[in-house]
């Protein structure tokens, strides 16, 4: 049996838990929305997708869809087998990341694109202890870059020494 919380509420859906393996039960809505605030997600630069293989967060809001995915390093890809939008609530208020989300359950871990959260106005900040987001209109950084990327159109982001680094070294 599934150690995730249930609701009371009438209104229930069947979910597969990707906690606990191929176990179906039912919860509702509420129950995926406040199960996707603590599952964990790999937060990951280069991804250009959000991908998740936990089906119940979904809260039935997928539809079918074999895409393609391709891994970087071992050369690895896989297929989806949805598409839907993950419903997120932090602080009250219905956050726009998560709308446009892969299932696969052949994935290892959920992962969060930066490029996606970027994109629904957010920025994203790496530190030593961890990883915040912002909302982007309300950051700015006072220092001059000590380097500066550039992303692609496939959303991919890189970097390489400006001239005067590669001077420098």
């Amino acid at each position: 049996m599934c150690a995730e919380p249930m609701d009371t509420c009438q209104a229930k859906t069947k979910y597969t838990c990707g906690a606990c393996g191929p176990t179906e039960y039912e919860a509702t809505p509420t129950v995926a929305l406040r199960n996707v605030a603590i599952t964990r997600w790999c937060v990951d630069s280069g991804a250009n997708r959000d991908i998740c293989n936990e089906r119940h967060l979904f809260n039935g809001n997928m539809t079918e869809k074999h895409i393609r995915i391709g891994e970087a390093g071992a050369g690895h890809s896989f297929t989806s087998e949805a598409e839907g939008a993950i419903p997120l609530r932090v602080r009250g208020k219905m956050l726009p990341l998560f709308e446009r989300a892969i299932y696969a359950d052949s994935v290892s871990e959920n992962i969060m694109s930066v490029p996606e959260a970027v994109d629904r106005g957010y920025t994203v900040v790496f530190t030593k202890t961890g990883v915040e987001f912002h909302e982007a209109e309300k950051v700015r950084v006072p220092a001059e870059p000590i380097l500066k990327g550039a992303r692609t159109p496939a959303t991919d982001y890189s970097m390489s020494p400006s001239r005067a680094h590669r001077l420098a070294l």
